[in-house]
Parts: C-alpha cells; structure tokens; sequence
C-alpha cells in the first residue's frame, strides 16, 4: 500500500476505537443516572427541522430522531415513531427509513439496544448524534 492508503486505513481504525468509546461512555452514563441532560425548547419537529437545515435523508432522520427523544421524551424510539414524526413535520417519508437508520448508526449517531420496542428494534440517539444536531450540522473547521 502507498503511504496515503495506509493513512486512511489508520484514521479508518481510530475513528472505529473512538466510536467504540463513545458507545462505551455512554452506555456507563447511562448506568449511572449521570446522562447529561439538555434544556430544549418546545418546538414542533417542523420548526426543528427549519432552523437546523438537515440536507440529506439521513440527517433529517436524526433530526426528527432527536425531536422524539429529547423533545417528546420518547426514549427509547423505534422506526415506527420516527415515520411517525415525519408525517407529522409534514416531510416527505425517506423511501427507506431503515437504512437511514442504519446510516446514522453507522456513523456514531445512533445507537440500537439490545432490547425490543413493541416488535421493532429500540434505538436511542448517542452524545455525538445530540451534539450534531445541536451543532446544526456544521462541519468540524479544524
């Protein structure tokens, strides 16, 4: 391998130990009673939606993931709320919600847990997700 492959597969593995960590915090946070909690103001996931600017499918689902949970205190969510949240926000259904899903939770955002909600998988958003949205989706200047 030439010496640029050989970064990326190196930043590849640090960023998969640091999404372990995060998983791994937030999993003793939550152990502890000691999840950090945020002031939200009431607003509908629609004016969510509006003042954070999501530009994909897969950040509007975080957004309107974030809205259920930190909002509605709804947590943990399923797929099936989410659907909901995005009739309700007058959005367009991203054609495959699931995979949306699996994309923020590939990317650290989201997180599936072990148990079961209703029928469907229960998942819950991670800090890095809460700190994406929160962050309207800037991109990291450093």
């Amino acid at each position: 391998m030439e010496k640029g492959e050989d970064d990326i597969v190196e930043l590849k593995k640090v960023l998969e130990e640091l999404q372990d960590h995060e998983k791994r915090i937030s999993k003793i946070e939550r152990a502890l009673g000691s999840e950090p909690k945020r002031l939200v103001t009431k607003l509908s996931i629609r004016e969510l939606l509006i003042l954070k600017r999501p530009r994909t499918d897969i950040e509007k689902t975080l957004v309107v993931g974030y809205h259920i949970e930190l909002v509605q205190g709804i947590s943990p969510f399923n797929v099936s709320d989410l659907a909901s949240g995005f009739a309700k926000a007058k959005e367009p259904l991203p054609s495959n919600l699931s995979m949306m899903v699996n994309e923020n939770i590939r990317k650290g955002y989201m997180e599936e847990l072990e148990e079961e909600k209703g029928s469907s998988r229960a998942l819950r958003l991670t800090n890095s997700g809460i700190k994406r949205v929160e962050d309207g989706f800037q991109e990291n200047k450093e």
